[in-house]
């Protein structure tokens, strides 16, 4: 018998970019579980940028937990351009991803992060002249 799991990962497309909604809480193992499992998303979809809602996250993970898993890991995400879009009290997982050196800006608006994931300036400035 699988034993279960206290977190949750859905995966959505939206204009080309993948989301990821992460609920319920990953603590210990889990958490580690949780990230290999997230990254390995990452690259099966071979993903450029990727937002994470983690809103619905029970974020009960130290920053500092966090910062060293991500840093003794060669990890996928380390090449994407990460947009977490989480509470205002809920900074420490965004904060810890980028401190460990993952492209990470945090939002509370996901529209504001889907602007941002999205946006490329040498693209954007050749469209506009053409």
């Amino acid at each position: 018998m699988e034993d279960s799991v206290a977190y949750q990962i859905d995966l959505y497309m939206y204009e080309g970019v993948l989301e990821v909604v992460l609920t319920g809480t990953a603590r210990d193992k889990e958490f580690e579980k949780m990230m290999l499992e997230l990254d390995a998303i990452l690259e099966a979809n071979n993903a450029k940028e990727v937002i994470l809602d983690i809103r619905s996250f029970e974020e009960h993970i130290d920053s500092t937990t966090i910062y060293n898993f991500t840093r003794k890991h060669d990890f996928y995400i380390h090449g994407v351009k990460t947009a977490v879009v989480d509470l205002q009290e809920k900074t420490s997982f965004a904060i810890a991803l980028k401190n460990a050196g993952v492209s990470v800006e945090r939002f509370a608006d996901i529209d504001l992060a889907r602007k941002w994931v999205t946006f490329n300036p040498i693209r954007d400035t050749w469209l506009k002249d053409t």
